[in-house]
This record gives structure tokens, sequence and C-alpha cells, in this order.
């Protein structure tokens, strides 16, 4: 887990960006560095095997900074149903109400 959460050290300085509406309005924040710390979390997830906190984000990601809502969807109804983690039953339940 300290790896995961080791991700995200260092400056955070450009995540003050505002954000309204559920969107991204700086794209400039998703760069390679982001891209690869979501991939971090991808493997930390492991399809589903890994830490539930670990595929949440990565539904987030999915989700918000892709918009790919079905990937989204798959992630975190295999959150919810395998790991029983709220947040991703409640991102799932969002997820069908758009």
């Amino acid at each position: 887990m300290d790896k995961l959460f080791g991700l995200f050290k260092g400056d955070n300085s450009n995540l003050s960006a505002p954000v309204t509406s559920g969107a991204i309005q700086n794209m400039d924040l998703v760069d390679e560095a982001y891209e690869t710390k979501m991939a971090a979390f991808e493997a930390d997830c492991n399809d589903g095997k890994g830490e539930a906190v670990a595929c949440h984000h990565v539904g987030e990601f999915y989700s918000v900074v892709k918009e790919d809502r079905k990937r989204a969807a798959a992630v975190y109804e295999k959150n919810c149903q395998e790991k029983g983690y709220g947040p991703s039953c409640f991102n799932l339940g969002r997820l069908f109400r758009k």
C-alpha cells in the first residue's frame, strides 16, 4: 500500500486547478507522469485481484479522464461486488444515473 500512496508525494501545486461540473478544465494536468501513475494503479488493482482502493482509482480514471464510462462501470462493478468497496458501488450507481 505504501507503494500506491507514495506515487503522490512531491510537488502537488498543479492540483489546485478549478474543477467544475465534474470535468477537468486544465487538461495539462493529465501528462505522461499522470498516465504513469495510473498505470501503477492498474498494476496494483491487478484486474480486480489487488487493493480495492487502487481499483477504485482506476475506475475514476476511466470515468473522468478517459470518459470511458463502460470500462469504468466494469471496474466499479467488480470492485463493488467482489470487494464490497462502498465508494465503487456509489460511483457505479452514479454512472447508471447519467
